[in-house]
């Protein structure tokens, strides 16, 4: 399997508070310790891992220490990386601090970002398609597009993916701002506000999820819909009008939501990897996105935790 995307390193300051600042009205955190976690893409990339496919990473960073310990994060992970390093970028970075009174659960106070924002170099973009095109050759069994909206997704590199799709290779396309870009026989993964804003509508109710997937679907020629709802859970709509309503698995309890739509995608991807059928890779996503909201942090499921959650129900 194949994880194409924005490469981030987490970076999580856990501490402790109990007082507010005479400075500012903003908490004061004693510093307790610091985590490095691989986010974005990444993220998705270790989940697939631990799902137990063979992963490929392909993306982009900087010449610079966020790249040394976003490698330092992955080793030991179980995927491939395949980083293009360019001249002139900074490799993206997301600050976490979490922070809570002595005794209680940790909550996140503050996201500082530095996203470089800013279309690949003529010369990485040339480099990844071909590092994608190899991979595909050598057997890739599907192929993830995790587009966190840094630039990475060049046209080019979409073209790549969606062409690879057509000679018959399961591609997922999970994108904050543009998912508009891939037009061919893909799958298509917005959550409901850009699914909404992708069809030009507002979407609350189930209805409005089928009305909207069908118009993306018929616009941009793709293969199907899978649009995650949160607590509502997820509908998989598929070229043909084939329709799904998959209820959130489990019982609703959420400790952070931070990284589970990569989990979705990860699960998913891996899972058409396999050779199931989209209605039931999707069920497998859903319930993998139940595990990791119940933990700290960008997370993962494995398939002990999965099996265990679907005992459970």
């Amino acid at each position: 399997m194949g994880v194409l995307g924005d490469v981030v390193l987490d970076r999580y300051v856990f501490g402790t508070t109990n007082r507010i600042s005479r400075e500012a009205p903003v908490p004061v955190v004693l510093h307790e310790r610091e985590e490095m976690r691989p986010g974005g893409a990444a993220n998705a990339a270790v989940n697939a891992a631990v799902l137990g496919s063979r992963v490929s990473l392909l993306g982009v960073v900087g010449r610079d220490e966020a790249a040394a310990r976003f490698r330092e994060c992955m080793r030991g992970s179980g995927v491939k990386l395949h980083l293009v390093v360019e001249k002139g970028r900074h490799t993206a970075q997301k600050l976490r601090v979490m922070a809570g009174a002595l005794g209680t659960r940790h909550q996140q106070v503050l996201r500082l970002d530095r996203d470089p924002v800013a279309r690949p170099h003529v010369d990485t973009v040339r480099n990844v398609v071909a590092t994608l095109r190899r991979e595909a050759g050598r057997g890739m069994g599907a192929l993830l597009l995790s587009d966190y909206g840094q630039g990475f997704m060049d046209t080019d590199i979409v073209d790549a993916a969606v062409g690879l799709a057509r000679k018959g290779l399961p591609v997922v396309v999970d994108s904050r701002y543009a998912l508009g870009r891939a037009r061919g026989p893909v799958v298509l993964k917005p959550n409901a506000p850009e699914l909404g804003e992708l069809a030009g509508a507002p979407v609350t109710s189930v209805e409005d999820v089928v009305e909207a997937a069908r118009a993306v679907l018929r616009r941009q020629q793709a293969a199907a819909v899978v649009a995650t709802r949160g607590r509502e859970g997820m509908v998989v709509v598929q070229k043909g009008g084939k329709v799904a309503v998959l209820p959130a698995h489990g019982n609703g309890e959420v400790t952070d939501v931070t990284g589970a739509g990569d989990t979705v995608a990860a699960a998913l991807t891996a899972a058409l990897g396999a050779g199931v059928t989209l209605e039931r890779a999707a069920s497998l996503a859903n319930v993998a996105a139940s595990v990791v909201v119940g933990k700290l942090g960008a997370a993962t499921a494995s398939p002990d935790e999965i099996l265990a959650a679907l005992e459970a129900s």
